[in-house]
């Protein structure tokens, strides 16, 4: 007779992985994204790759960053993996973390900013909280939360480093790409970087000298929403 127990499959690792193998975009498809507001981008990938406005800059000004997501899932109140992705992050990546929401414990502070600075990390895109707001600031290392709050987590585990997650209502992959500023967070499919790209030149219109005769933009405007009214059903007395 077979011992279940011996057969019994081993059930320690659920929940528990680090992904190492990750493609990224190549590095100048990435730097392009940092002179497109998240605005720009938005209009392109719309509310499916666009996060929760619960996402925010944890102190203002702050600069825009692009990079490639290496991404963290973590059980709520713990950042054991969120220290372990310092390893496995450098130069020209975001760390995302899903944390699920959590604010009652922190996912980390300003020492952990500042070595993911030194290691040419662009950024921290969290669902869920961090610490350290001033120290952060006087650093320059961006960070993008739900908020700040002071109470450190635990760091038993487990948890995943570059697997598929969720950040702010929309699906992060590793590798994609993200772009932060004062707006929000945008993230672009890895796969779809270059036609969204394209189509963020083609239609940006954020900086005041692509606007050109604001007389033209304005008739076209009128024009263009009424007849969406009109099409639309709306009574126009």
């Amino acid at each position: 007779m077979v011992d279940p127990v011996q057969v019994r499959p081993d059930l320690s690792t659920i929940g528990f992985r680090v992904v190492t193998n990750v493609p990224r975009a190549p590095e100048a498809l990435v730097d392009a994204f940092k002179d497109c507001p998240t605005t720009d981008i938005a209009d392109v990938v719309t509310k499916m790759f666009t996060m929760s406005s619960a996402i925010r800059p944890l102190y203002e000004p702050i600069k825009r960053i692009a990079g490639s997501a290496v991404t963290v899932r973590v059980p709520p109140g713990d950042n054991l993996m969120v220290h372990a992705a310092l390893s496995y992050a450098g130069d020209g990546d975001v760390i995302v973390v899903d944390a699920r929401g959590e604010t009652e414990y922190c996912l980390g502070g300003a020492l952990m900013g500042g070595i993911a600075q030194h290691s040419g990390v662009r950024g921290f895109v969290l669902d869920g909280a961090y610490r350290d707001g001033y120290e952060l600031r006087k650093i320059g290392f961006p960070v993008f939360a739900r908020g700040l709050q002071p109470r450190p987590p635990r760091k038993l585990g487990p948890g995943e480093i570059n697997t598929v997650i969720q950040c702010g209502g929309v699906p992060v992959h590793p590798g994609d790409i993200v772009v932060a500023d004062e707006e929000g967070v945008a993230v672009i499919p890895f796969e779809y970087a270059e036609a969204v790209l394209d189509k963020v030149r083609q239609r940006g219109r954020t900086d005041s000298s692509r606007w050109g005769d604001l007389t033209k933009w304005e008739t076209e405007h009128r024009t263009n929403y009424e007849k969406l009214l009109k099409d639309l059903g709306c009574r126009m007395d």
